[in-house]
């Protein structure tokens, strides 16, 4: 039975996973490197906001992403919903 820093890695790992899976252009790497209950991503308040209005998940800005409550039914879905809306800011801001 895993206890609960296997299974907070575990989940941590899979959610960065699925952010790379896509050939993400961006380096989530960082998140790996993160200890605790909340995968801090750095994104901002409006991105956020965009990603409770298009895909209704919902998280705090700050604390970010919390991993207890990522499962092997939703992580493809976050991590796809984070990645679309990543990406299409890109495009309109040319980062």
């Amino acid at each position: 039975m895993l206890n609960v820093n296997q299974t907070l890695v575990k989940r941590r790992n899979a959610f960065v996973d699925g952010l790379e899976k896509n050939d993400s252009p961006h380096d989530w790497n960082y998140l790996r490197e993160q200890n605790g209950v909340f995968a801090y991503t750095n994104l901002t308040t409006k991105f956020v906001e965009d990603l409770k209005k298009k895909h209704h998940i919902y998280f705090h800005p700050i604390r970010g992403v919390s991993l207890g409550a990522l499962n092997s039914r939703n992580v493809d879905y976050i991590t796809t919903a984070i990645d679309t809306c990543t990406r299409q800011w890109r495009r309109w801001f040319g980062v």
